[in-house]
């Protein structure tokens, strides 16, 4: 990568190659950029992780942009979407591979990890973590590891935490989803400040937002709608289904993908992160196959690696 041909010059100009590079790899998996006096006022870079801006956009142009994972897509008639699962499978396992305009810069995942008991109801904690590969980990350093704990019954959030490691950036914060007092209580470990927000009701975090989206039944060019909390906002979601694509993996594995849009209209996010498309498989546990997001940046994709189950 060009980036890596800075390291170790001196002088305006070097310094600032460098650390264009370091803010572009923080703006792909979703990171805070490092300060920089006069470039922190050029680019703003959004915070939300490459797998959760699929819940905010919406993580992860609608035509995908192959990496070396994957074999030319082809055109079918569309197949029947199945009836989804009606719970989620304690034990899955995703992890994808994050690609900048083909080029590898590190690893995100999505688990199904336990059942567990928050505040009296039974609820799977869920876990998702992003990552930078060894090489881009000398330079900026990114591990972020969200989890949301999402009612069994009901499948909204009852809290979302959020541990972030980027660069010399710390974040260590909690939100609990109080519906008896319609109040979400934020709170950070690191600075001890807290904060309390409204709610209209039963509400997503970014995370259970993705997972809930799974469980429910669509048909092509329909639409779905809910209730995100954010950066202490409540953000209607729109997800709109587009249509079906056929896609081909290298070594002839073919299949058959919805692809969604996800919408909203708020503008912190939106205006920083671009556009993304999800593509998930069309059989009943509605695995993504891939993400796509076009940003400033150039174009990421989120490619599936792994599928434990």
């Amino acid at each position: 990568m060009r980036c890596a041909k800075v390291i170790g010059r001196t002088g305006p100009a070097a310094a600032g190659a460098q650390y264009i590079c370091k803010c572009a790899l923080a703006y792909i998996l979703g990171a805070h950029p490092p300060r920089h006096p006069f470039f922190l006022s050029l680019l703003r870079v959004s915070v939300t992780g490459v797998f959760t801006t699929f819940c905010l956009l919406s993580c992860f142009d609608v035509t995908f942009a192959a990496t070396t994972n994957f074999a030319a897509k082809r055109e079918r008639k569309e197949v029947a979407i199945e009836k989804p699962l009606s719970t989620l499978t304690v034990g899955e396992k995703l992890v994808f591979g994050v690609y900048w305009m083909g080029i590898y810069v590190g690893d995100g995942t999505l688990e199904v990890k336990e059942k567990v008991i928050v505040r009296g109801r039974e609820a799977f904690h869920v876990v998702a973590t992003a990552k930078t590969n060894d090489f881009l980990t000398k330079i900026y350093p990114i591990y972020d590891e969200l989890h949301s704990f999402i009612d069994a019954e009901k499948f909204c959030s009852l809290e979302f935490r959020r541990n972030v490691r980027e660069g010399r950036y710390r974040a260590d914060e909690t939100v609990i989803y109080d519906y008896e007092k319609k109040k979400a209580f934020y709170e950070s470990a690191l600075n001890k400040s807290k904060k309390e927000a409204d709610l209209p009701a039963e509400v997503h975090d970014p995370l259970s937002a993705f997972y809930w989206f799974r469980l429910q039944e669509i048909k092509s060019k329909d639409s779905l709608r809910t209730v995100v909390n954010s950066r202490e906002k409540n953000v209607d979601l729109e997800i709109q289904i587009l249509g079906q694509q056929t896609k081909e993996l290298k070594g002839k594995r073919v299949i058959e993908t919805v692809l969604v849009e996800p919408k909203t209209r708020y503008k912190d996010v939106l205006a920083d992160r671009g556009r993304a498309w999800v593509y998930f498989g069309v059989d009943s546990r509605r695995v993504p196959v891939w993400i796509t997001i076009k940003s400033p940046f150039g174009t990421v994709n989120g490619v599936l690696k792994t599928d434990q189950h």
